[in-house]
């Protein structure tokens, strides 16, 4: 992802691409996630969800979570989106992801 961080607010909520400057800009705001990029593969999500809710989205746990090499899917539904598969990284998710979103914050669908 790139270095950029975007932040769209309206009269109830922020909307943003997670990066891990924001959170203290965000603590105790309203704020809702956009997206996920998940493992493309049943078991691997399973244990993916398991890990991140045991663990949270931050810390080591996490980045080993991030550094599973294997499919991915991109998870659009929170923001009205589709899920798009066929990712052979994560950092091709992250990439259209990224894209996406944009493109629907900025008010491009």
């Amino acid at each position: 992802m790139s270095n950029e961080i975007t932040i769209v607010v309206d009269s109830e909520t922020i909307s943003y691409l997670e990066h891990d400057t924001l959170e203290p800009l965000i603590a105790g705001g309203s704020t809702r996630r956009a997206s996920w990029v998940v493992p493309a593969g049943l078991p691997e999500r399973i244990v993916w969800r398991l890990l991140r809710a045991l663990f949270g989205d931050h810390g080591k746990v996490a980045a080993w979570c991030r550094a599973w090499r294997g499919a991915w899917v991109v998870d659009l539904r929170l923001s009205g989106g589709p899920v798009v598969s066929g990712f052979s990284c994560r950092a091709s998710a992250l990439r259209y992801e990224e894209s996406w979103v944009l493109r629907r914050l900025s008010g491009d669908s």
